[in-house]
């Protein structure tokens, strides 16, 4: 399980990842600035791939994002 940092420029990669059980996207934990990437985004964006997330806000900065589940 690594530790990533999300941005707007692999977050696209990061969800095809995890959709596609690429690597280890599954078992990784992302960090990103919510005020540079929405959670409601990320969560979107997951959704619209079938694949549900866990994001929790770390502080008022920082949030993270792990997988939780690919919906049939």
């Amino acid at each position: 399980m690594a530790n990533i940092k999300a941005t707007a420029n692999n977050i696209d990669q990061i969800i095809t990842d995890m959709e596609n059980n690429t690597g280890s996207a599954r078992s990784d934990s992302f960090y990103f600035v919510s005020n540079e990437l929405s959670p409601n985004t990320i969560r979107q964006m997951a959704w619209d791939q079938n694949i549900v997330l866990t994001i929790s806000s770390i502080n008022d900065y920082n949030s993270k994002f792990v997988f939780f589940e690919i919906l049939n």
